[in-house]
């Protein structure tokens, strides 16, 4: 049985990639520290959730090539606030009594909006 949590960790792992991507082609130096933060810092947020959530409720698929990207993937500031959308979003899905997903949740929200924070006022 598919869970949220298969398509929430594959737009991470897909997140981390566009950074990754978005950090190799960046002209400015305050940008591409900022997103070389966030994407060596969102997988190991990824990382947690699936396993967390794989010691109560079993194994997920997580399958990338299953999901299209939820973000934009052409603009640092444009990806984040994408991805801040999204995630914003994503939280009501999931499941409220699970307290550890929802407070790893919240230090994925922290850390996209440091990253906004730092795309925004240190480039």
């Amino acid at each position: 049985m598919e869970s949220i949590l298969d398509e929430i960790i594959s737009q991470l792992f897909i997140a981390r990639d566009i950074a990754h991507s978005l950090h190799l082609r960046s002209k400015s130096f305050a940008k591409h520290i900022a997103l070389n933060d966030f994407y060596e810092e969102i997988v190991d947020i990824a990382d947690e959730i699936a396993e967390t959530y794989q010691g109560q409720h079993g194994l997920l698929t997580v399958d990338v090539k299953k999901y299209p990207p939820a973000f934009p993937d052409n603009d640092p500031l444009l990806f984040i606030k994408g991805i801040a959308d999204w995630a914003q979003s994503t939280r009501p899905k999931l499941n409220q009594a699970d307290t550890f997903t929802i407070n790893l949740w919240d230090e994925l929200l922290a850390l996209i909006n440091r990253t906004k924070y730092k795309l925004e006022n240190l480039a």
